[in-house]
């Protein structure tokens, strides 16, 4: 009689007296098959009938196996086998002279002694184990297992690799003897263990990668178990909660409902970080806080602070720390993005193990040229360690309802520069406060949160609602936590005497507004980059849109763009969620590069009367025809209107998907005219432009009128799948 399963590198006997003793225990699954996948790489194959396989998303080939009745599928990494060698082995040098095979990198996985030993290239599972035998035999007392990953393990990091040893558990049916069973696939019994009737820990007695699954498979489908299954080392998660004594406190990190020294929580309206800490501090990311001081001594900031790069631009020398009353906010924020955790001290930041960089700028007044040299400081520095990847910017114009402007020449170059040779040719990320104005302010008349190159950020409650000081706008991408009516953010405080707390001491519990926002984004950006040092600007911002939490989802502010994508004007896409972005990046497809933008819109030979005190306003429409597969980021409205009250107005843009941006809100602002202002919506991120846009101005006061002379509507984005030449894109 012959096994329904022969493995496919061996023509292993099989015991007939064991087999006849069995003849009447078992029943063939006619419906399973095994087959050699390409590469030579194995798994059980689906029933013939014309499913289709599971897509792959991991190189490599899909191994299966059972637990119970369940059906694992993973993925077997060909490129790669791991060695376990004694501690202190220089396995890497070793592992080169052992095989002739080349060799592309040797790194440490979770447990002493354990590499991942990576090839240039994927052979076949024959090749394979030769190279594991290979490696095993020229390493001192080393042995070889092949690496398995969940199939949506796109990124195949370390502590995602599952090791495949050459044990199995089996739970055997009645009447089965286990002695005869391992006999028959050439076994050892090692253990009967005392929590499980019946149930058995077998050894393969080769040395084979494969040697255990082949047999549980086996086994499986003989039915002579309850379930037989191969054993595989992974490291399971360390659940980091920080020692810090104020941790408690932090609510904005981790809102349990009832954290003390606030009220009015809901729990879970936090960033989702906690989880993250495990595998993510933010090493080896630097955080620029440009402010009005850091200061680098603080026992909660010393640790992650870069003494050696910082700068303080207002007085003109290398230390950033504040020595002035009143410059208190800059290490406040340092204390949300990156104050060092689970030091047993004060609190923890959103990146407790981040670099902080210290950029003096608004101490005093500062040029054009200081805000563009605080916004490039170690920007494209020589050593990549010592480059900033993030500016945290809590400033902008007064947030009074009546100021109208934005970055300078040079600035607003600064910032395009930084998004284009940041980070190595990746991109800076600038996060950017939304201001504190309120109902009366909105953040698109503050030109550096408006920016198309900037992150900006609105604060939410303890319960996920709007703070009441937090602008919209059309502009706005995330929301954060931040001080409510229910309390406020607790964080470092500059020590001693200094500082906001009265009585001093060295933490403050009431610190807020979008500064105390903009910086924990940045935090938890550090953790995304840290994890996916890859990704650019862009792509860290498609990645925040599609992974926010939409936030007090009952808010009717709430409204689905023609991508199906949620957008608020008070909370943007959503609370940003550290665990759900770092999700949604394991699969994130890289953003094409930036194509030419669309423009439409008119400049008119006539201006067109703005109707006095009245909601319908004008409506002007422009027609786009772009590429079919084009899609949007962001859109821009470039206005001129004649207005001695422009805060009268309010203004819409409409795009063919019915998707409505207010770009402009009423307020106090008694100044005259839209000269060439230049109006940001992220609003319509990932639609389809072509259509018809409307652009509607409406003059909600009485007593004052105006004209509209001209608009210019751009819309930035890229040509989802473009082809390809060689290297070149084709758009």
């Amino acid at each position: 009689m012959n096994s329904p399963y022969i493995s496919p590198d061996s023509h292993r006997g099989r015991s007939s007296s064991f087999l006849r003793t069995l003849s009447g225990a078992f029943l063939f699954s006619l419906g399973l098959s095994f087959a050699f996948l390409p590469g030579g790489a194995f798994a059980q194959s689906a029933p013939i009938s014309g499913e289709k396989p599971p897509k792959l998303v991991v190189p490599g080939a899909p191994i299966t196996y059972f637990d119970g009745d369940r059906q694992i599928d993973l993925v077997l990494a060909l490129d790669e086998v791991a060695v376990e060698a004694p501690e202190g082995t220089d396995v890497s040098s070793l592992a080169r002279r052992a095989t002739s095979a080349p060799i592309e990198r040797v790194e440490k996985l979770s447990g002493r002694g354990v590499h991942r030993v990576r090839f240039q290239q994927q052979p076949d599972r024959t090749t394979l184990e030769q190279r594991a035998a290979e490696l095993a035999a020229g390493i001192p007392k080393a042995k070889a297992f092949a690496v398995l990953f969940d199939p949506t393990a796109h990124k195949r990091a370390p502590e995602q690799a599952k090791l495949l040893t050459n044990q199995l558990a089996v739970k055997v049916k009645p009447g089965i003897s286990v002695e005869d069973l391992a006999r028959a696939h050439n076994l050892r019994v090692i253990e009967k263990v005392s929590y499980s009737s019946d149930t058995y820990i077998l050894e393969a007695r080769r040395t084979g990668l494969f040697e255990a699954l082949d047999a549980a498979n086996t086994i499986h489908s003989w039915g002579v178990a309850e379930f037989a299954t191969p054993l595989l080392r992974k490291q399971q998660q360390r659940k980091l909660v920080p020692n810090d004594p104020l941790f408690s406190r932090q609510w904005h990190l981790q809102n349990t409902g009832s954290n003390p020294g606030v009220t009015g929580l809901v729990a879970g309206n936090d960033v989702n970080v906690v989880g993250a800490w495990d595998s993510y501090l933010g090493n080896g990311i630097n955080i620029a806080i440009v402010d009005d001081g850091l200061q680098v001594a603080h026992p909660d900031l010393a640790p992650n602070a870069r003494t050696d790069i910082d700068i303080d631009i207002n007085y003109g020398d290398n230390d950033p720390s504040p020595d002035i009353a009143g410059d208190d906010h800059g290490t406040a924020c340092a204390g949300v993005a990156a104050a060092r955790g689970n030091n047993a001290i004060g609190v923890s930041g959103s990146a407790p193990q981040a670099g902080l960089v210290g950029v003096r700028l608004i101490s005093a007044a500062a040029t054009d040229a200081q805000e563009a040299q605080g916004l490039t400081h170690q920007l494209t520095a020589a050593n990549p360690a010592d480059r900033v990847s993030i500016y945290s910017n809590s400033w902008g114009p007064a947030d009074d309802g009546a100021t109208l402007e934005g970055p300078g020449s040079l600035a607003r170059a600064a910032l395009q520069n930084g998004v284009t040779n940041g980070r190595g040719g990746l991109g800076a990320i600038y996060t950017w406060a939304g201001g504190n104005g309120g109902t009366g302010d909105n953040a698109n008349y503050d030109g550096y949160a408006n920016s198309r190159y900037t992150i900006a950020v609105a604060a939410s409650g303890g319960a996920g609602e709007q703070s009441s000081y937090s602008e919209s706008g059309s502009c706005i991408v995330i929301n954060a936590p931040s001080n409510y009516f229910g309390g406020g953010i607790t964080t470092v405080d500059r020590t001693g005497s200094a500082g906001y707390e009265d009585p001093p001491g060295d933490y403050t519990y009431t610190f807020g507004g979008t500064s105390s926002a903009t910086p924990l984004a940045a935090g938890c950006i550090a953790l995304l980059l840290q994890a996916y040092p890859s990704l650019t600007y862009r792509d860290v911002l498609d990645i925040l849109i599609r992974s926010a939490t939409q936030n007090s989802p009952s808010d009717t502010s709430w409204f689905t763009n023609g991508a199906g994508l949620k957008f608020s004007h008070k909370f943007g896409f959503g609370r940003i969620n550290v665990a759900s972005a770092l999700a949604t990046a394991a699969s994130h497809t890289p953003m094409p590069l930036e194509t030419t933008p669309l423009t439409g819109g008119e400049t008119l030979s006539t201006p067109v009367a703005i109707p006095d005190n009245n909601a319908t306003g004008i409506t002007r429409t422009t027609t786009i025809s772009g590429p079919s597969n084009f899609k949007v980021e962001y859109v821009t409205v470039d206005v001129v209107i004649t207005h001695p009250y422009r805060g009268d107005l309010e203004m819409f843009l409409t795009s063919p998907s019915g998707a409505n941006s207010k770009i402009a809100t009423t307020r106090s602002d008694s100044g005259d005219n839209y000269n060439h202002w230049v109006f940001t919506s992220v609003a319509h991120w990932g639609e389809n432009p072509n259509g018809t846009w409307s652009f509607k101005v409406a003059d909600r006061y009485s007593g004052d009128v105006g004209s509209l002379s001209s608009w210019t509507l751009t819309i930035y984005g890229h040509l989802e799948n473009p082809a390809t030449v060689g290297e070149w894109m084709l758009y």
